[in-house]
């Protein structure tokens, strides 16, 4: 049971990381051009989403080796 509520709280964990990563800055655009319409065009352009992923997958893998540094000490 403990190993299950560990699980969970890393799928929780990374799963804000990613939409956390991924909408931030397509929100950021929103409040900068005052329109809706370019987090529509952020989050349905392939290059944005496939970019934001890759840095999305970088602050994942940073957080958890952070992580488990800090767990050693």
């Amino acid at each position: 049971m403990k190993n299950l509520l560990k699980f969970f709280k890393a799928i929780t964990i990374t799963s804000v990381i990613y939409m956390t990563l991924v909408t931030v800055p397509a929100l950021i655009g929103c409040l900068v051009t005052r329109t809706f319409d370019t987090y529509d065009s952020f989050m349905s352009a392939p290059d944005y989403m496939a970019g934001m992923s890759f840095v999305s997958l970088i602050g994942i893998i940073a957080y958890w080796l952070y992580d488990s540094e800090s767990k050693n000490n």
